[in-house]
């Protein structure tokens, strides 16, 4: 979060997902929030405790290093869309990504303030993406509802 209040999404966790693990190989405290938008379990596990688990078991801790370099792939990715894509690019990447994430469903469902935090936007600028987006045919907005009409035209999107 920054120090204005906005917030900046860096990832959408799903069932049976480790958050937090950055922190388990770093001295450093988790500075980040997490949101459960249904309901969820959530098991803790102290760090000295963990760290015994993947001594005993090295295959755990590899699995885990896999985890945590893909997490930071995503986000570098993340970082370099901040950087450089225009703000078209960012949010219509963001609807892929979410489409992606669920299973490839034509409708999404997110509010535009999550869309604009995962998108490095303002939610006023997320409203008028979107309707850019429906005026242009791209998707169908209802709601916090998208559903989208040209996945091709969104992936395509000219920066």
């Amino acid at each position: 979060m920054a120090e204005d209040g906005r917030e900046l999404m860096t990832g959408m966790f799903e069932a049976d997902a480790f958050i937090g693990i950055n922190t388990l190989f770093s001295s450093d405290t988790y500075n980040e929030t997490a949101i459960a938008v249904e309901d969820s379990h959530l098991s803790k596990l102290p760090k000295e405790q963990f760290e015994k688990f993947i001594s005993l078991y090295p295959d755990v801790a590899e699995k885990f290093i896999g985890i945590l370099s893909n997490q930071i792939r995503q986000q570098e990715e993340q970082l370099l869309q901040l950087a450089y894509q225009s703000v078209r690019k960012r949010i219509a990447e963001a609807i892929l990504r979410l489409q992606k994430q669920e299973n490839n469903s034509d409708t999404i469902v997110i509010s535009r303030i999550d869309l604009a935090a995962m998108s490095g936007t303002a939610p006023e600028t997320v409203s008028r993406t979107l309707t850019d987006f429906k005026d242009d045919g791209f998707i169908q907005k209802k709601g916090s509802s998208i559903t989208i009409l040209q996945k091709q035209k969104l992936e395509r999107l000219k920066n």
